[in-house]
């Protein structure tokens, strides 16, 4: 600001540099995207009727050959379940999954992430035969089954301490770690998932260990014992449901103390924190993309038409807002020097030079070149030059109105002839690009047919069209011709006929 000013030039230099395409998609390693406000998962009553899955692997390979684990969890009781899978296609996955359903029954809905396995046409046609709705996690955002991750966080270091312990296999110590958490209590219940699902403690090692060192109580009435039974079952239920909302409460306000709520509306413009297609364990902001659809708990549906996936949803937590770089607007200079700007009258009013420079509407398609802009203002480019001189040249580009009109025309007075003799027909097949230099080039096209510049051509011969950037960040259009001047024939070209040309 040393150098220019112009009002309010602090606020555009600032929206100008927010506004850097590669500043928004490297970012600075300080500045994190702002989390949104935590949603909790609505506390349900009925157990087993709303499941989550997930597949857990590769893990080291067992004696019988399994090296995976497909993962079950009630949202209600937080009751967990796995099955060791040799291999985690959709087919073994259902199989597992119908072990469980013939113990505790056919669910109502089933959530999962976008697996291939889960995806699949077979395990949706399962699905709707059994009449249970298949929900689906957003993509890259595991905190949307936050209980099953964590299940498989305690389930893996137990895992681990066994094998390192005993020396033993994972397999055969994972039905004594499955009984292990599901008796203890949970912090979000306050009750076992045991007791939550069978109404009383499980014998476990700890009361094994108990009944040696106590004597065995008397039978009860069987009348009692079915009364107390069902008596129980009700309030650890409604206790575990009191205590599961206080404590998703208590989580939230944790939760929320360091975000910020954000939102986005459909056709805004964002970039997507996104796996990198070489390596998937490292991710980075992609886009820009258009917002399709809004969901409930701050999830959108994304076009994406560069990837694999056209659509896809995703968490508000992946995604940041894109501002669309600010275009480079001429300034207008000041100048304190007294110039003569009248115009001399000639035989050719400037009206209708304008007139006919910039021929009939071309609809979207404008031309290339700046020329109305100096001819509407021409006394002002020429006043370096003295009064006589300025007078002859605005007469002559007066005259000629054709010559500086904003389209390229063409020549008549030479052609170029390309001599490949008996050589064999290149045929390059067209680059791939990004949407943005699609469009480019499909506006470069229409440009170039509309003013009769070019012609459709079904030759033999084919070259792509590639884009330059220029330094003011805009393009030059090329037509990629390497390989076909090196099947070009040179001629001699005589300095007699290059003189007559001249």
């Amino acid at each position: 600001m040393r150098k220019f000013y112009w009002p309010r030039i602090k606020r555009d230099v600032v929206n100008y540099i927010r506004s850097c395409h590669i500043c928004q998609m490297t970012g600075k390693p300080n500045q994190k995207v702002p989390l949104a406000p935590l949603q909790p998962i609505a506390v349900l009553a009925t157990p087993f009727e709303h499941l989550t899955i997930d597949c857990v692997g590769p893990l080291p390979r067992s004696k019988t050959g399994h090296a995976y684990l497909l993962t079950v969890m009630c949202q209600s009781t937080r009751y967990p379940a796995a099955y060791p899978l040799r291999s985690i296609t959709t087919k073994s996955i259902l199989k597992a999954l119908t072990s469980f359903m013939s113990v505790f029954g056919i669910p109502k809905t089933i959530q999962s992430d976008q697996g291939s396995n889960f995806m699949s046409r077979q395990f949706s046609k399962v699905m709707q035969q059994l009449k249970v709705k298949h929900n689906i996690s957003s993509a890259y955002h595991p905190q949307s089954q936050g209980g099953l991750e964590r299940f498989h966080q305690t389930l893996k270091s137990h895992l681990r301490s066994y094998c390192v312990e005993l020396d033993c296999d994972w397999e055969d110590g994972l039905p004594w770690m499955l009984l292990a958490i599901r008796e203890v209590v949970h912090e979000s219940t306050g009750f076992s998932p045991n007791e939550l699902v069978f109404g009383h403690t499980v014998r476990g090692p700890i009361a094994v260990l108990a009944d040696e060192w106590k004597t065995s109580d008397p039978p009860e009435n069987v009348l009692d014992y079915v009364s107390s039974f069902c008596y129980r079952l009700y309030e650890a239920r409604a206790i575990a449901l009191r205590k599961l909302g206080k404590s998703q409460e208590k989580m939230k306000r944790l939760f929320d103390r360091k975000v910020q709520a954000r939102s986005f509306q459909v056709d805004d413009q964002v970039l997507a924190l996104l796996p990198v297609l070489s390596s998937p364990f490292q991710a980075r902001f992609t886009g820009p993309y258009t917002i399709a659809k809004c969901y409930l708990n701050n999830n959108y549906l994304l076009n994406m038409p560069d990837r694999r996936k056209k659509v896809q949803v995703c968490h508000v937590n992946l995604l940041k807002p894109y501002m669309t770089p600010v275009s480079s607007l001429p300034v207008n200079l000041v100048t304190t020097d007294i110039i003569d700007l009248g115009v001399p009258e000639t035989s050719v009013e400037m009206a209708d030079v304008l007139e006919e420079k910039n021929g009939p509407s071309r609809g979207v398609v404008e031309g290339h070149l700046n020329n109305s802009e100096v001819l509407a203002d021409l006394a002002y480019h020429l006043s370096h030059l003295c009064k006589p001189e300025k007078t002859d040249l605005i007469k002559l580009v007066n005259s000629f109105p054709s010559i500086f009109s904003d389209v390229p025309t063409q020549t008549h007075v030479i052609e170029h002839n390309i001599d490949v003799g008996m050589a064999q027909p290149i045929k390059q097949h067209p680059y791939r690009v990004n949407p943005v230099k699609r469009k480019l080039l499909q506006k470069e096209v229409d440009y170039l047919l509309a003013y009769n510049l070019s012609e459709p051509s079904f030759s033999s011969w084919s070259s792509p069209c590639i884009l330059v950037r220029k330094p003011d960040n805009s393009y030059w259009f090329y037509f990629f011709f390497l390989h076909l001047k090196n099947k070009e024939r040179q001629k001699r070209r005589s300095k007699q006929m290059i003189s007559k040309l001249l």
